[in-house]
């Protein structure tokens, strides 16, 4: 707060920065509260309004989420990180607005094609949306570009639905080491014991 005061100039900066430590010393809620303060003062700075609506559903808040990427949209409707946020976060949360979700990542996939996260989040929605084997097509590419422990959770589960248990096991395995406390490592982990025990296919 002191230093916001300081440097009124650098607010903007100040407010990610103290939301961003908050958020990695495992207190969202109060990174959330800073951001929503600076989004009241600053309505209109759309690095606020994104980086509440990924906090807002973190938090299960997925009603604010939603608003705030739409409005970075009015003002940016070719947002790629937008797009791809707002429809990864549908693909997760709304299964009844599959084709919508799908929509909005393929617009962001236009933008930039070999982005990792968008060829997940693309891969992610097709896996949603029963389509696995196209899925894998996306997933496996986003993997080589980017191995972190997110997209091997989603190409580990796909893998493990074809039958591909053993290659399933050795990527969730990869993002296990990298870091055994990511959220969609800890989901697949629940879902599929089986995977991380060492057992036979």
């Amino acid at each position: 707060l002191k230093a916001r005061q300081n440097f009124p100039n650098e607010k903007l900066r100040l407010y990610l920065v103290e939301a961003e430590m908050l958020s990695k010393n495992q207190q969202a809620p109060a990174a959330y509260e800073v951001l929503d303060a600076a989004v009241k003062e600053q309505p209109t700075q759309t690095e606020l309004l994104y980086s509440r609506a990924l906090l807002a559903e973190q938090l299960g808040k997925l009603d604010v989420m939603e608003a705030d990427l739409r409005e970075v949209l009015k003002m940016k409707p070719d947002d790629p990180a937008a797009l791809n946020a707002l429809g990864f976060s549908l693909a997760e949360h709304r299964l009844d607005r599959l084709e919508e979700a799908e929509g909005y990542i393929r617009q962001a996939l236009e933008k930039r094609p070999g982005d990792p996260a968008i060829l997940d989040s693309y891969g992610w929605v097709l896996y949603r949306k029963g389509q696995s084997k196209q899925a894998l097509t996306y997933l496996r590419k986003a993997y080589g570009l980017f191995a972190d422990p997110e997209i091997a959770a989603h190409l580990g589960e796909v893998l493990w639905n074809l039958g591909q248990r053993a290659e399933a096991r050795k990527i969730w395995a990869e993002g296990m080491k990298k870091n055994p406390n990511q959220d969609d490592i800890k989901r697949v982990r629940e879902k599929f014991p089986e995977g991380f025990s060492g057992a036979a296919p």
